[in-house]
């Protein structure tokens, strides 16, 4: 879950949202640690950009859909 603008968000409604807006949605799977345990990361992309840092899931809807209110 993800909290945008006072409201909670799961993965597949961000997933969704960024899809119509045009991103690419990615999954890259990690090769199991000690524990057997793997380490999933997501990433939107748009255009050829490659996954990094800058454009996980949850930085890129942050940086999408989060609006700051006008000064008064």
């Amino acid at each position: 879950m993800t909290k945008i603008n006072g409201y909670w968000y799961n993965h597949d409604e961000i997933v969704e949202a960024l899809q119509k807006k045009g991103y690419t949605i990615i999954r890259e799977e990690n090769e199991p640690d000690k524990r057997g345990s793997v380490i999933v990361d997501w990433y939107a992309i748009k255009g050829d950009e490659k996954p990094n840092v800058l454009n996980e899931l949850k930085s890129v809807a942050l940086k999408e859909f989060h609006k700051k209110p006008p000064l008064i």
